[in-house]
This record gives C-alpha cells, sequence and structure tokens, in this order.
C-alpha cells in the first residue's frame, strides 16, 4: 500500500500523517508500524505519550496504524479517520 523505498521519506511522511490525524481528529497519538515477521516495528507517529488503549488496524499487507484516543473511537469517526489515511496512502503510489 505504501510504495517509498526510502526510509527517511516514509518517516516523514507517516508522520506528517500521523500529526494531521492528531490536530484535525483530536486524537492523543497516531503511530505506524509494518510487520517484520512475526513482530511490529515502530515506522513513524506523533502525538503524546496518553496511556489509553490504542486501537490497531491493519491497513495493508504489512502496515499497520494505532490510534490512541481518550475516547472510545464511533464507528463513524474511525470510518472517517481510516478513509482519510486510506486517501493519504493512496496518493503516494
Amino acid at each position: 500500500m505504501i510504495f517509498i523505498s526510502n526510509e527517511k521519506e516514509k518517516e516523514r511522511v507517516l508522520s506528517e500523517i500521523s500529526k494531521t490525524l492528531c490536530e484535525n481528529f483530536g486524537l492523543k497519538k497516531v503511530y505506524f508500524a509494518e510487520s517484520v515477521g512475526r513482530r511490529l516495528h515502530h515506522i513513524a507517529g506523533y502525538g503524546e505519550e496518553s496511556f489509553y488503549p490504542s486501537e490497531k488496524f491493519h491497513l495493508s499487507h504489512n502496515l499497520y496504524v494505532f490510534i490512541e484516543s481518550n475516547e472510545e473511537l464511533k464507528d463513524d469517526r474511525r470510518e472517517k479517520i481510516l478513509d482519510f489515511i486510506e486517501r493519504e496512502l493512496r496518493r503516494l503510489k
């Protein structure tokens, strides 16, 4: 889903997406990870440590996003957030 071969550029783009999500949707923390074998490797993120439970969403075969919010994400809000991420990642193809 994300086709950026340069790791620094991938980190920059995902950090920007994370920051935009936190600012526009009032989220505490958003971070991306990719699966490497059986483990998830943190790529980039934005936000403050909140100690709220995170929700994990599988975006593609090896890309995940974790979202921390001080309130439960309702279905419509969750859908808007994931749609935004999908649109931003599609632009990178």
